[in-house]
């Protein structure tokens, strides 16, 4: 995936019933690609994986929630391998799922996850601070490793 965005070409799409795919036709443009682009796949394979996906957020989300409402105090939210610490940020994304709709007051992206949890109250979760370390942090401004981020991502709606 990393690849199809680095040269901006689009993903290949499925095969859908009744198209015919040419397997001799696509190994040949996929070792064209590889050959074309061996000094950029080589660098990309050496950078250790990412762990940033974000739809654990709304776990995340959730086992905050209930943390709170059993306390009733701000959190301080760590997190080891946070990577570029995207899911540090869970208390500013909406979750809209089956049972639990969480929404904070300007939600910078919605996920959608299929919830299979018991109802979770919405209202904002207090974080008073959070912080990260990873062994190999992302910076989500730096295109090079934004371009890193976005097989993690999915497909995310953005509310910004």
């Amino acid at each position: 995936m990393g690849l199809c965005w680095k040269i901006q070409i689009a993903p290949w799409p499925r095969p859908i019933p009744p198209a015919q795919w040419d397997q001799d036709l696509i190994w040949v443009g996929l070792g064209k690609t590889i050959a074309q682009n061996a000094d950029w796949i080589a660098t990309w394979v050496m950078v250790p994986p990412q762990t940033n996906e974000i739809r654990r957020s709304s776990v995340i989300a959730a086992a905050a929630r209930g943390i709170f409402d059993r306390y009733q105090l701000p959190l301080m939210v760590s997190e080891v391998g946070a990577s570029a610490g995207l899911n540090l940020n869970f208390d500013r994304y909406q979750v809209a799922a089956k049972g639990f709709d969480f929404t904070p007051r300007d939600p910078i992206l919605t996920l959608t996850p299929d919830w299979r949890g018991g109802p979770v109250r919405t209202g904002d979760i207090p974080v008073v601070d959070r912080a990260g370390v990873d062994i190999a942090p992302l910076d989500a401004q730096d295109p090079r490793d934004a371009l890193k981020l976005r097989p993690v991502l999915g497909q995310i709606k953005s509310t910004a």
